[in-house]
């Protein structure tokens, strides 16, 4: 993740509603610090559900190969 995608959660905090419009803007996701460690990450539903998407396929393709395995 680039380091301007990395922000402080007072960052957060003090600018929700322009982090979440920018996140909206340029589809890049942004990593939240706190205490200077990552706690959360702030997506677009696109993205997340992109995500979730791929996931979904990668273990059913586990899933296919397991049973391949197994015959």
């Amino acid at each position: 993740m680039k380091a301007s995608s990395i922000r402080p959660i007072s960052e957060l905090k003090n600018r929700t509603r322009q982090l979440v419009q920018e996140v909206c803007e340029t589809g890049q996701s942004v990593m939240i610090t706190q205490n200077g460690r990552p706690r959360v990450v702030v997506m677009g539903v696109a993205e997340h559900e992109r995500l979730n998407d791929t996931l979904l396929m990668l273990k059913l393709l586990a899933q296919g190969q397991e049973v391949q395995r197994k015959s």
